[in-house]
Parts: structure tokens; sequence; C-alpha cells
């Protein structure tokens, strides 16, 4: 079990119970194997931190994490740490964006304030 489980399990409660689902999975690219022997093996550890495309690889992943709710249709995301909200909040604007967009293109659905694309859209 992991994220995947986590996503899926969103839309089973969404769909059964008709109630708000949400995620805060940012913590999982960290737990990877993978992910932490990529940033070892590019990335050096100074004195601010880890730095390199290993550490840029790393920061993408767990930032990125955070618009896998969006995409999959949840209500809310749970993001950490704080320091990366600058770079979390316009990522899942433009996530939930595309969603908007896909969903007036496909069914119909138009945007409610205060939705993203209507606070950010061009």
């Amino acid at each position: 079990a992991g994220v995947g489980s986590a996503v899926a399990s969103g839309f089973v409660i969404k769909s059964k119970f008709g109630i708000s689902v949400g995620l805060g999975i940012h913590n999982a690219p960290s737990a990877w194997t993978w992910l932490k022997t990529f940033r070892k093996e590019h990335a050096t550890k100074g004195p601010g931190g880890w730095e390199g495309l290993g550490a840029d690889v790393h920061s993408i992943c767990d930032i990125a994490s955070n618009i896998i709710p969006v995409i999959a249709g949840q209500d809310f995301v749970l993001y950490g740490p704080i320091e990366n909200a600058p770079k979390v909040f316009p990522l899942v604007g433009m996530a939930d964006m595309i969603v908007s967009e896909a969903n007036k293109a496909e069914h119909e659905i138009e945007a409610m304030e205060p939705h993203p694309i209507l606070k950010m859209g061009a």
C-alpha cells in the first residue's frame, strides 16, 4: 500500500459517501529509496543543504506530488513543509485550472468563485 492506494481510496470514498476527500502525500517522495539514492549519487551536501541535480529532482518530486490529489479529483491538499508554500500554491492552482478546463470542455461544468481559474486565468 502507498500513494496509489490512497489516491484510489479517495475515488471510492467520494463516490460512495459523497464527502470531501484529500491527501497529504508530500512526504511520500522522501520515503522512496530510488529517489534518495538518486539524490546521493547526483548531489552534494553542503553547508546550505543538498545541492545539484539530485537535490533539484528530489525537490521537484516533493513539490509536484501535491498536484496528484487535484488531478485525481480530490477536494483538498495537505502540503508541507510550510517553506514550500510559494512553490506549491501556484502549482496546485495551475493543476486545478487544468481540471476545470477539462470539466468545462467535457461536461459543461462551470467553475464557481473562488476557483483558481477565475482568479489566475488569462
